[in-house]
């Protein structure tokens, strides 16, 4: 029998290197085998991160066509959230402009949103034109990451004049409207939470604690009211068949900003206690509706 030749047992080599060097449990296992894993550390969260010294050969994978899949995908998000340079804006540009993959697209948009405040400013407007223009081709189709970008950058009024009818029902619909001039979002709001607060399901509830915020943020005390029907245990939607009260923590912390006051709840994450600080503001806010004033942001 022939012995295997050194070209055909490299690549095994290299990948068990590779296996051996970063375990078995690497944190990125889709491309743990390529040798491009060298370029991705882990942050402390566990997402890739790019150094400075690694951005450009990164980059270089993010924007080019023959990268695979996987690959292509870890560049462009390791990318994104690894901080400014001008190859890493480069790269996601060609990634947002490319429309092949939304979900590469998604990250690409999120990481020059990250940049935003790093933007040379002819790249800032470079890259708001390319935007518009995709938004103004795509329409509603045009991935939300994309789309919030452009309404990040001052174009809610613009978005929703594009998307006219389709506004209604799309993912970024309150997100929008939020931006909007209060005259218009509010009635548009109410009406969003009035067509879902017959729902009891994790969609309906995220929709009406969104709502909420928004008028909270336009200074509306019905933001108040509406988020206050999602603090009782009934009203948490399952997860797994049994109330996840991580829902009624998130929303109750967002009334403690709003308000001013924590009643006494003092937990980063759901603690049974909650009850107790219910109460105590269900009572507070019967006996302070109508005088308290929300604040400005």
């Amino acid at each position: 029998m022939k012995s295997t030749s050194k070209a055909l047992l490299m690549p095994v080599l290299l990948a068990g290197w590779y296996l051996v060097a970063f375990g078995a449990d690497d944190p990125f296992p889709s491309i743990a085998r390529l040798p491009e894993r060298r370029l991705f550390e882990v942050d402390k969260y566990g997402h890739p991160h790019i150094t400075d010294e690694n951005k450009r050969e990164v980059a270089r994978l993010a924007a080019s066509s023959e990268s695979p899949p996987e690959l292509r995908f870890m560049a462009v998000w390791g990318l994104a959230i690894s901080g400014y340079s001008a190859e890493s804006a480069d790269a996601l540009i060609k990634v947002v402009r490319s429309g092949k993959n939304n979900n590469d697209r998604e990250y690409a948009a999120m990481g020059l949103r990250n940049f935003s405040l790093d933007l040379p400013a002819d790249t800032k407007n470079e890259v708001q034109t390319i935007l518009w223009e995709l938004v103004k081709s795509e329409g509603s189709r045009c991935p939300a990451g994309i789309v919030r970008l452009v309404v990040d950058w001052g174009g809610a009024a613009w978005v929703a004049s594009q998307f006219k009818d389709h506004l209604h029902g799309h993912p970024m619909e309150i997100e929008i409207l939020q931006k909007l001039p209060a005259d218009k979002a509010i009635p548009l709001l109410l009406e969003i939470y009035h067509t879902t607060k017959r729902d009891n399901t994790t969609d309906s509830y995220n929709q009406r604690a969104a709502v909420g915020r928004a008028l909270v943020n336009f200074r509306d005390k019905r933001g108040i009211d509406i988020l206050d029907t999602l603090l009782d245990a009934a009203s948490v939607p399952l997860h797994d068949d049994a109330p996840n009260h991580q829902f009624r923590h998130n929303v109750l912390r967002f009334i403690f900003s709003a308000v001013g006051d924590n009643f006494g709840y003092m937990h980063d994450n759901y603690d049974p206690s909650i009850d107790e600080a219910v109460l105590k503001f269900k009572e507070w806010w019967l006996r302070k509706r109508y005088e308290f004033e929300l604040s400005k942001k």
